[in-house]
């Protein structure tokens, strides 16, 4: 952190000079040889799928290396790993000149695994058609577990939208291959069971993929390959089947059967279904009533499922029973980073925000619950910083208010500490206008005679009812913050018994949660002078 920043500096530099590219570099350096050993050990898929990912990336001290990358995405695909099956697409470069695949192409789409198609891994690059043959297969195969977990459905959506006959035409050619591979089945056991399963959700899949607009005849055809994929034992057609009926893709809307087929999705250990049931209660998990730990213990069931393949999202929903000590789980912060650092250099599904907030929750770790030491500030405010990177506003408030408190200070510094909190407090207020916070902290710091060169009632008052405000759709100010402001007058009268009054509804809600973050407004509240008159009200 010893960049020097002159006076014209934005919110970008002061983030990159809080950034540590060395603990980006450790955390990196360590889950990779968690992930060698998990090879090791147990041949595991995502591990494999990791390790790729870690040596096309370049990630932590490992430099870049093609050829391990194919070698472990080659792995991961053995055992159908969806983003393994996208991101060796991605490595395989087009050449132009005779097709060497057009002869083995019947061959290699009959293939229940990966294992023949070692020839490209070794040659590094394909024709251009194969190429498309190729990725077409791939990406169906991936896609089909579940649209979430990659981009593999937007690129074939993608192809068939820029009207390019290759992408259509080998889309076609592998539902014909497809269909021809059931008449090609004869008995029935476990293995053959999932076999028929697998080739019954693809060809739901590509069913909804083939037609612009789904209607309801390409809707029946899909959902009836998904159903009988469902009773072979699919959980991804199951997954798929709670998607169209929760976005009407081809049926008619239904909550209760999207919930149903998520529920079996789940059950059949499918980690997006098992993340989405957890997702769902988020909001509830941290509610102290028997009921609502009953449900957050089998949401951590879930959670410890899903985490099982270790995607940014898993990791951090497993760290929330943790950090708070909900779900039957004991509170350890330990445990807690652990799972918050994994998140953070882990890949996550698409559309999905692991990495940052698992980030927000270290930076917050690192500053407020381990030691007060430099080291630590220094630690959180790296955190902080790259939450704030990845589009934060929280994280750029708790970072401004560590300059603003003198917690955290930058080297050859030719700003002060309140000019930098300053800029990262406009800095929230532009990127999510409905954080009314960012304006309270802006008002505090306007209000205070001792900030002497930046004291201004004026500016101090607006920014208040800037906090105060109520907007249809916008976050309100939360009532500990409102109590401040009536208490002192700030941006408003002065008003003691409305001030008591939101001091009692916050320690209302803080008192009948888990919640860290909320029993610390409790807290403070428990330490007021005038306590005892607030216990008064609420009772």
């Amino acid at each position: 952190m010893g960049q020097r920043l002159s006076k014209n500096c934005n919110e970008d530099i002061i983030l990159e000079a809080c950034y540590q590219d060395n603990i980006m570099k450790q955390l990196h350096d360590k889950a990779k040889r968690k992930y060698l050993i998990a090879v090791n050990d147990t041949d595991c898929r995502h591990s494999h799928y990791n390790l790729g990912r870690i040596y096309q990336d370049g990630l932590g001290s490992t430099k870049r290396c093609r050829s391990r990358a194919l070698h472990h995405y080659q792995k991961a695909i053995e055992k159908h790993h969806p983003v393994a099956e996208y991101l060796f697409c991605q490595l395989l470069k087009p050449t132009h000149g005779h097709s060497r695949m057009a002869d083995n192409r019947q061959t290699i789409l009959n293939k229940d695994t990966i294992k023949d198609q070692k020839i490209d891994a070794q040659r590094k690059s394909i024709s251009v058609n194969d190429l498309v043959q190729y990725k077409v297969d791939m990406y169906i195969r991936s896609a089909s577990q579940g649209v979430l977990f990659c981009g593999a459905d937007d690129e074939l959506i993608d192809g068939l939208r820029n009207g390019s006959a290759i992408w259509s035409a080998n889309i076609d050619k592998i539902k014909n291959q497809l269909l021809d591979r059931l008449t090609s089945v004869s008995g029935a056991d476990s293995g053959q069971n999932k076999y028929l399963s697998e080739i019954y959700n693809q060809l739901g899949y590509i069913t909804l993929l083939s037609v612009n607009e789904v209607d309801n005849e390409h809707g029946k055809e899909a959902m009836d390959y998904y159903l009988i994929a469902s009773d072979l034992g699919s959980c991804s057609a199951d997954f798929n089947i709670s998607m169209m009926h929760k976005f009407a893709t081809g049926v008619d809307k239904d909550l209760v059967s999207s919930n149903e087929f998520l529920q079996k999705a789940a059950d059949g250990n499918h980690p997006i279904a098992q993340f989405l049931i957890v997702a769902s209660h988020f909001d509830e998990l941290t509610i102290a009533h028997t009921d609502q730990q009953i449900m957050a213990a089998w949401c951590y069931h879930y959670a410890r499922q899903a985490s099982r393949i270790g995607f940014a999202t898993t990791y951090f929903f497993l760290a929330i029973f943790y950090f708070h000590g909900v779900g039957g789980v004991i509170r350890d912060i330990p445990t807690a980073m652990r799972y918050l650092k994994l998140a953070v250099v882990s890949a996550d599904f698409s559309y999905f925000e692991g990495q940052k907030m698992a980030s927000y929750y270290l930076g917050y770790i690192y500053e407020c619950i381990l030691p007060n030491s430099r080291h630590n500030k220094v630690i959180a405010a790296h955190f902080y910083s790259y939450a704030a990177r990845l589009g934060v506003s929280e994280a750029l408030i708790r970072l401004g208010k560590m300059f603003e408190k003198g917690k955290i200070q930058l080297k050859g510094l030719s700003l002060t500490s309140l000019q930098v909190a300053k800029i990262l407090y406009t800095k929230a207020c532009h990127d999510d206008d409905s954080n009314k916070y960012a304006n309270y902290r802006l008002g505090k710091i306007y209000s205070n005679q001792s900030y002497r060169h930046f004291y201004n009632n004026d500016i101090a008052k607006n920014y208040f009812k800037l906090a105060l405000s109520e907007e249809s759709g916008r976050r309100s100010l939360r009532y500990y913050h409102r109590g401040v402001l009536y208490e002192h007058g700030y941006g408003t009268d002065v008003d003691i018994e409305m001030a008591k009054g939101f001091y009692c509804q916050e320690y209302k809600k803080c008192s009948n949660t888990y919640n860290y973050f909320e029993k610390n407004y409790c807290n403070k509240i428990a330490k007021r002078k005038d306590f005892i008159d607030i216990l008064q009200m609420s009772a």
